[in-house]
């Protein structure tokens, strides 16, 4: 017996009405569509997708990371003259 990677199974006619909530396809098409979930229109008209589509949205996919901040030491500030040293020598 093969065993199947459960994320890429086909999400249920029935288990697509409790996700959605709506029994009508078009309905569930356009939840699916406002929550950015892949999916396929079937010829019936109703939405088909797997359970890896359900979890990985199209909006949070391929993200970069955010750049970290490039922090580098303000060298110009020793020039300024410190209060606790006096005035600075030429």
């Amino acid at each position: 017996m093969e065993s199947r990677d459960p994320n890429m199974t086909l999400i249920t006619d029935e288990e697509m009405i409790e996700i959605t909530g709506a029994r009508y396809p078009g309905v569930q098409c356009q939840i699916l569509q406002e929550h950015c979930i892949a999916f396929v229109r079937r010829r019936d008209g109703r939405p088909r997708t797997t359970w890896y589509n359900f979890n990985h949205p199209l909006n949070t996919r391929n993200q970069l990371p955010e750049p970290e901040p490039q922090i580098e030491p303000n060298f110009a500030a020793l020039d300024l003259p410190s209060p606790r040293r006096g005035k600075k020598f030429a």
